[in-house]
């Protein structure tokens, strides 16, 4: 069976995009974190709708200089994906890009999209001098084929984010040539 697929738009995120941006945030982790990360803790998730809306809704309005918001428009169904880049924040990486965020919606992954947005991304990186970049993944998350397909690699990196009871163990992921993109 063939998805139907309207067309979609890669652009900057705008005012007024906070809501779409929360509701692909919050639903992309639900699919795509399903038995990496408990029930109970993805069951909460949409009581934090609002409190991610105001987050993208502050952010667009007041973006930092060098970080950029992508989103991905589809025609039908609104923002079904977005990216995030800005300078690195972690030390280790000073000089390099981070890919703050990546998310699409399920039924939009293996279109061009995640790639579009990854590319768009990291030319925004590139337009801001930086050469390399990076992102924080979560560990066995399936989405490191994404990243591995797209000349990204796994480093011995690790960080712990703790999100109340829950512990979730990230590793690194490196592009060193952004000019590939």
């Amino acid at each position: 069976m063939k998805l139907d697929r309207p067309t979609t738009n890669i652009r900057i995120a705008r005012s007024g995009d906070g809501p779409e941006i929360a509701n692909v945030h919050l639903n992309s982790w639900r699919e795509a974190y399903c038995g990496l990360l408990s029930d109970e803790y993805l069951a909460k998730m949409p009581l934090t709708f609002k409190q991610r809306m105001n987050y993208w809704n502050g952010l667009i309005s007041q973006l930092p200089e060098g970080r950029q918001i992508w989103v991905a428009e589809n025609e039908k169904h609104g923002i079904v994906g977005f990216s995030t880049v800005e300078k690195a924040r972690d030390e280790k990486f000073e000089g390099y890009g981070e890919l703050g965020a990546i998310y699409l919606l399920k039924h939009y992954r293996n279109s061009g999209n995640g790639y579009a947005l990854l590319k768009n991304a990291f030319a925004f990186l590139r337009e801001s001098g930086l050469k390399s970049a990076y992102c924080w993944v979560l560990k066995n998350n399936p989405t490191i084929s994404f990243y591995k397909r797209n000349e990204g690699y796994l480093t011995d990196d690790l960080k712990i984010d703790n999100r109340g009871t829950v512990e979730l163990i990230e590793v690194a992921c490196v592009w060193n040539d952004l000019s590939k993109f």
